[in-house]
């Protein structure tokens, strides 16, 4: 979600691409759970945030979660956005216009979706139930808009559309709908692994080393801080990014929340353990690991998968902090199928003896 939801590669507002981990790090509550396998739900609190706020937060929330469901079952093996696309002249509309006249992102595919291996994504969020019809309306209207891509006008080959919305209603399960009407495309040449170096020029930057990134976008010829007369030596650079969070208080949860929140949440687990600090710890993917080793390494971008050998539990684990019970340490361990790998260490403080 971080580099999904990050300024376009070509904007020149270029915060820390690594934010919105922190931000939406508590949107969605399952980690509260007593197991791993629940649905997600929704964070209440969400009921007491300002509506810009909720605005935003659906909106990135959208399209993270679309990108993730896109990935789970298909595999995005590249990822290009649409407004960087435009400012490079890649990428023509219909009706001219910025955000709102265009899609999100264009994805290179694992597998396909009835034979094309990319595709055009508009991504939608909402904090109302029954936003998805309307939203959709207008993915599919931005998702038409487009001419032309990568050269290739519509009437040479039909590209793949999907529109995906996401309802964040707060207390309830998320829910993503999704419109998707595929057609069978040829790729251009050399757009594959351009679509896989600006992936991996994302995740750089997500996880802090933005001099790794932006020498991965200069390699492959994308928009590149270079342009703007930035040199790399004084980009930042991190190997591995971490969260670490501090709760604010350390009363029960039904003293925490806001009455209306308190309606539409079950806070029987909750109201037993308090959070009281989390760490979270990504680390980077094979592709982006063997590129910043070697950027003129191109056959690193084909990398796809890798055993599932790691020293660390392959679930799960939680167990006492201490010998007196008060509180508990609850750890998860992931390594994905790319290489990358995440480390969630959460410890709880019982809110019933303090």
């Amino acid at each position: 979600m971080a580099y999904a939801t990050a300024p376009s590669p070509g904007s020149r507002y270029q915060p820390g691409s690594s934010w919105s981990v922190v931000k939406y790090a508590t949107a969605i509550e399952p980690r509260l759970g007593t197991s791993s396998h629940q649905t997600a739900i929704a964070n209440s609190g969400i009921w007491d945030l300002d509506p810009h706020q909720k605005t935003v937060l659906a909106d990135d929330i959208g399209v993270g979660l679309a990108l993730a469901a896109i990935d789970v079952k298909y595999g995005i093996d590249g990822l290009w956005d649409c407004y960087s696309l435009w400012l490079e002249e890649l990428l023509q509309l219909r009706i001219d216009g910025r955000h709102r006249r265009m899609p999100d992102f264009l994805i290179l595919l694992r597998k396909p979706i009835s034979g094309s291996r990319m595709a055009l994504l508009e991504c939608k969020g909402s904090t109302r139930r029954t936003a998805a019809a309307g939203q959709l309306t207008s993915a599919c209207n931005q998702l038409n808009n487009v001419s032309r891509v990568l050269g290739l006008s519509r009437k040479q080959y039909s590209l793949a559309q999907v529109g995906i919305a996401c309802a964040l209603y707060p207390g309830n399960p998320i829910v993503i709908t999704v419109a998707d009407p595929p057609e069978e495309i040829t790729l251009p040449d050399n757009i594959e692994t351009l679509l896989r170096a600006n992936h991996v020029a994302l995740e750089l930057a997500a996880l802090g080393d933005v001099a790794a990134a932006d020498t991965v976008r200069t390699r492959y010829n994308l928009p590149s801080w270079g342009r703007y007369g930035f040199e790399n030596g004084i980009l930042p650079r991190n190997e591995a990014f971490g969260i670490n969070e501090t709760v604010m208080s350390i009363l029960p949860s039904s003293k925490r929340l806001s009455t209306k929140a308190r309606d539409v949440v079950d806070s029987t687990f909750i109201d037993k353990l308090c959070l009281a600090r989390a760490q979270l710890i990504v680390g980077p993917s094979r592709r982006a690991t063997e590129l910043r080793a070697n950027v003129n390494n191109e056959s690193a971008l084909r990398v796809e998968s890798v055993a599932k050998v790691v020293d660390a539990p392959s679930a799960t684990t939680e167990y006492a902090g201490d010998v007196t019970g008060t509180r508990r340490r609850r750890q998860e361990y992931d390594l994905a199928d790319d290489g990358s790998t995440s480390q969630l260490s959460v410890d709880f403080w019982s809110t019933t003896s303090q």
